[in-house]
């Protein structure tokens, strides 16, 4: 596991360490708890897809069963600790937030905070957006239709356009109120490609930090020799040799940053692309 570290200059009074983890997806990575230990942030932040999105067999609670909740028992014991909703987490039901609430962990869900100086927020997946407007309110606890086809798959390799499909769009309508909200503004959003494709275009809105992840690092990694930089070979949703798939991106108004995340739903293999966790410094009034 990669530790990565940003500098971000905001107008914060002090300076603040945020931590941000994305792509658990129901592992519980050896080396996390001790780096997170080591650096002490102020706040862990979880940009989406802690679950692997599969619906539980029985009675039993999704969350009930993922590695994810001891894990974020413990992270709550680090430092405050908010995660947002990613693809993955489309199933989840009333009595899984509950859960979730009894760790310590709180979820922004098409919601913010505000932490001395800091909006906090979470944007929810179109995805999580598409499963419940789809879902079966007679149908018990889990009565979520898949929110992927073949047909949805195979278009995750060759998008026709790039830009976010109709029927994956996440819900906007609340942003607003959180960008006129007076702070320095972070949105966890986990689909790195709402930043720049139509018509959600994050990048263009008066945020200063978005925090994503999502796209692996591209899966198999290889060097860009005449840039001298690692680049991702694929990306859901934004196909072959996608731009967002990592690394620090300069918006209109402020910054994209992408994690390579913390593990992997395959069956493309990650290769030359080690997990990572990100700390991000706010540097603090300069």
């Amino acid at each position: 596991m990669q530790e990565t570290v940003y500098q971000v200059s905001a107008p914060l009074r002090g300076e603040r360490w945020l931590a941000l983890l994305t792509d658990l997806h129901d592992r519980s990575p050896r080396l996390l708890l001790p780096s997170l230990r080591s650096h002490r942030p102020d706040l862990i932040l979880i940009a989406g897809d802690f679950l692997h999105g599969e619906i539980p067999e029985g009675n039993g609670l999704k969350m009930e069963e993922s590695p994810s909740l001891h894990l974020f028992r413990e992270l709550a014991r680090i430092a405050p600790t908010y995660v947002s909703l990613g693809n993955h987490e489309w199933m989840l039901c009333p009595e899984d937030f509950d859960c979730i609430a009894g760790t310590g962990v709180h979820v922004l869900d098409n919601a913010f905070v505000t932490l001395d100086g800091l909006v906090l927020g979470g944007l929810t997946s179109g995805t999580v957006i598409r499963s419940r407007r789809e879902r079966d309110p007679k149908g018990g606890r889990y009565a979520f239709p898949h929110p992927y086809s073949k047909t949805s798959l195979f278009r995750q390799f060759f998008p026709e356009k790039r830009e976010i499909r109709k029927d994956y769009l996440p819900d906007l309508t609340w942003l607003g109120k959180f960008e006129k909200t007076p702070g320095f503004h972070v949105l966890l959003s986990h689909h790195p490609e709402y930043g720049q494709y139509p018509p959600v275009r994050l990048m263009d809105r008066p945020i200063e930090l978005i925090l994503s992840g999502h796209a692996h690092g591209g899966q198999i990694r290889y060097y860009r020799l005449h840039r001298r930089k690692w680049a991702g070979v694929f990306a859901p949703f934004q196909g072959i040799f996608p731009e967002f798939s990592e690394g620090m991106h300069e918006g209109r108004y402020g910054k994209l940053i992408i994690s390579r995340g913390l593990a992997n739903t395959g069956p493309v293999p990650r290769l030359f692309n080690p997990t990572e966790v990100v700390y991000i410094h706010l540097t603090g009034r300069v």
